[in-house]
């Protein structure tokens, strides 16, 4: 409900003339009538939301009314502040010692919450006030609660807040109480925008996705469709339709080579035309079913909400092991928006002004001459740009494993688990499961030798770094309606081996009893995993592992800064 809305439903109730309430709280009719309006809103912490809460307040007492103050002016609050029920004054404070408590500087903070450190700086000490300050706050909340959650500063931050242990003694409790504490309304935490990448990867199913598609009836011609030598396309629909034509002018010819992509022009008008997205991956679909490698250049200098979006919608091709996603490191002009597409023997290029995507020019081409110089083009930028992340199929597991080994020396770590992990099993429980799932001997050595070394290697870790470790807990009814396997997707085992109740039970206590064996590993507990399908361990700030468990296995190593900080702030969704 906005600020005008919220007078007129008071006026109603009460029954008094904005002259009337003129009168009694000193704020001029010009300005109530304005407010009344939406031509303007009141900022939070103007002093005029007090004078008006007062003022309903004097004339319901006349009318025999009991209202409270402290009730109108909460609600103006909220209805100005997006959520806030104090004064940006108050929570720049409480965030303030917050931070001092807790040695947080703003260089930090502003890169864990992708601000720029000046624009940060000018909100803290309240020179500028953020657009949506509950979401700022609820931001800042969901970072501390994910970072801070740890033994040795839960006795600060209980100090601080005025709470009992108990009350902070989750990352979900304690961002309730530090949101309480700054003043905040909101409930629930902001959600991440890798949320629901994350939630995409846990859901998605290979032989699903090729099911629905019916990627094996696709057929693969080579009949070339007629489109001129080359074409010009103008506008959002004609840019569409120039996009399909690239793909048919790819799937279509002879030609095996790689195709390369690179698009900084905004995804969101695409999403939005369902019936395009449909056609658009099905373009892909029939792409890769020729056999054809993408690389694909990510524009990540795009809002982190666009970038995800696109990385959504390029799950599919992550799975079948014929993508490879790159990124400049420098942003490019957000003047213009570009993008240029070439396969074999076709070039899609266009430009148009960032703010006006819908007067953008594009051009398709088959000219050799033309798509030789844009293949020169495109492979000097291909040259230029760093690999977002690395991906591993089972075909390359050999080299997962050697990068594997690499990266268990790689330093502190916050490891987020479907199941439990493997390295906090004793050698007695892996071959007790291992032989009454009747694994063969073959096997049974491969998965101890891994478990062993991982054991080894987390020991050896801890000796220098800590290891944060997040796990569900199940009750029976949870467990016998979701029942956990062994975690071996580094191992791209094919089969699940599944836990009975009692190993479950027995695996999960020796996960204490590893971790109360050493000073710097601590354990989180939630009620039940937060994914069914995927697992990831956050590795200082050098890169992120992402690994899915099956449908089919394959693990994502991510590099980007802004992806591993979006990782860092992932705070598990509330399940009741």
């Amino acid at each position: 409900m906005t600020f005008g809305e919220k007078l007129d439903n008071y006026s109603e109730t009460v029954g008094f003339s904005f002259k009337d309430l003129s009168a009694v709280s000193g704020v001029s009719v010009g300005t109530l009538s304005n407010y009344r309006s939406g031509k303007q809103t009141p900022k939070l912490g103007n002093p005029k939301l007090s004078q008006i809460a007062e003022g309903i307040v004097a004339i319901a007492k006349e009318k025999g009314l009991p209202l409270s103050y402290t009730d109108i002016f909460e609600e103006f609050n909220r209805c100005v502040g997006g959520g806030m029920i104090v004064s940006y004054d108050d929570f720049t404070r409480n965030l303030n010692t917050l931070m001092r408590s807790l040695d947080i500087t703003n260089v930090e903070l502003a890169r864990h919450l992708n601000y720029d450190p000046s624009q940060l700086s000018r909100y803290l000490s309240g020179k500028s006030v953020p657009g949506d300050v509950a979401s700022f706050a609820t931001q800042t909340a969901s970072y501390i609660s994910s970072t801070y959650s740890v033994p040795d500063i839960l006795p600060t931050l209980q100090r601080l807040l005025g709470c009992e242990e108990k009350d902070i003694d989750s990352p979900k409790k304690l961002y309730k109480m530090i949101v309480k504490w700054f003043g905040s309304a909101a409930a629930e935490a902001p959600r991440n925008p890798i949320d629901r990448f994350l939630d995409k990867l846990d859901e998605f199913d290979l032989n699903d996705y090729i099911r629905a598609i019916r990627f094996d009836e696709i057929p693969v011609a080579n009949i070339p469709f007629d489109l001129p030598t080359t074409k010009y396309y103008h506008g959002i629909e004609e840019f569409k339709k120039c996009e399909l034509d690239f793909m048919r002018a790819a799937a279509l010819s002879k030609s095996k080579a790689d195709l390369i992509i690179y698009s900084d022009m905004p995804l969101s008008e695409m999403a939005k035309d369902e019936k395009f997205a449909k056609h658009y991956l099905f373009g892909f679909a029939v792409l890769l079913k020729k056999g054809l490698h993408i690389n694909f250049i990510h524009d990540v200098h795009r809002t982190f909400e666009e970038m995800l979006l696109g990385l959504e919608g390029n799950i599919p091709m992550y799975m079948t092991g014929q993508l490879s996603p790159y990124y400049f490191v420098e942003p490019q002009s957000r003047v213009f928006s570009h993008l240029l597409k070439v396969s074999g023997t076709a070039a899609m290029c266009g430009t148009a002004v960032t703010q006006d995507h819908n007067d953008g020019l594009y051009l398709l081409t088959k000219n050799k001459n033309e798509v030789r110089a844009y293949r020169n083009a495109a492979n000097t930028m291909l040259k230029s740009a760093k690999p977002l992340m690395d991906i591993y199929r089972s075909d390359r597991k050999a080299e997962f494993a050697e990068h594997l080994h690499t990266l268990w020396k790689a330093g502190s770590r916050r490891m987020i688990f479907t199941s439990l992990p493997v390295f906090t099993a004793s050698e007695e429980l892996l071959l007790k499961i291992l032989h009454r799932s009747d694994i063969s001997a073959e096997s049974i050595d491969e998965i101890m030798s891994f478990c062993g070394e991982y054991r080894a290697a987390m020991t050896e870790l801890l000796e220098k770094y800590s290891i944060s470790i997040e796990i569900g807990s199940l009750s029976k009814e949870m467990f016998d309606k979701n029942t956990p396997s062994l975690a071996l997707s580094e191992l791209f085992y094919d089969n699940n081996i599944s836990y009975n109740y009692e190993e479950y039970t027995e695996h999960l206590q020796q996960t204490f009893d590893f971790a109360n064996s050493f000073d710097n590993c601590i354990v989180k507990v939630e009620n039940e995993p937060t994914f069914r399908n995927i697992s990831f361990s956050i590795i200082d700030d050098k890169c992120v592992v992402v690994s899915k468990a099956n449908d089919p296995a394959i693990h994502f190593v991510i590099h980007h800064p802004k992806m591993i900080r979006a990782f860092e702030s992932f705070v598990p969704p509330m399940k009741e």
